[in-house]
């Protein structure tokens, strides 16, 4: 009988307390990951919307806003190079200590590389014929010359192009990185099981 009334209130489980803690590499390995994807996409973003408009629209003379754009979209390219490079290095990282699968690291280099040789294609092939058209023509953007004007307008749609591609890529870089912790935690001792009732 008291056997019967036993199995009419089953034991209840106690929580358990906390099983896993954190393991600080991969942590520290993801946060600079993503916090140097965001910065690159985020400096994009600002000189793309902010910066270039506002340079124009500050500026009286257009062909020294134009230098002005040029300038920081070469420094920022440049910059922009070695972000990939490093980027490209702690996607080899993950991909050791067994953070990205196989796919992921695929994935994630060809993303990279994409950025990376869309950034040395702006500051290689585009921006220096935009400068040597600003040289040979000092008032570009404010002469009757229609003919190097529509080439400078081609260049700068196709810098800005460039841009936009990183942009975009960029984004889709923080997308797929995000992770939620709990990935990147090790187990500890396992707590022993109490039970009420018993």
């Amino acid at each position: 009988m008291s056997e019967l009334k036993r199995n009419m209130h089953p034991a209840k489980v106690v929580p358990l307390p906390e099983t896993r803690r954190v393991s600080w590499v991969p942590v520290a390995l993801e946060f600079t990951h993503q916090l140097v994807v965001a910065c690159w996409t985020g400096s994009l973003v600002g000189l793309s919307f902010v910066v270039v408009p506002g340079l124009y629209g500050t500026l009286r003379d257009p062909n020294e806003a134009a230098w002005s754009c040029l300038d920081l979209i070469m420094r920022l390219d440049f910059i922009a190079g070695g972000a990939g490079a490093f980027l490209l290095l702690t996607t080899l990282l993950m991909y050791l200590l067994a953070l990205r699968t196989s796919r992921a690291t695929l994935t994630q280099t060809g993303v990279l590389m994409a950025m990376t040789a869309a950034a040395v294609a702006n500051h290689v092939l585009v921006a220096p014929k935009m400068a040597a058209l600003l040289r040979t023509a000092p008032d570009l953007l404010t002469g009757t010359d229609l003919v190097t004007r529509g080439r400078f307008d081609d260049l700068s749609r196709m810098g800005m192009g460039l841009l936009a591609f990183q942009i975009v890529l960029g984004a889709s870089l923080l997308f797929l990185g995000v992770r939620r912790w709990y990935r990147y935690v090790t187990p500890t001792r396992t707590p022993r099981l109490s039970l009420i009732g018993e």
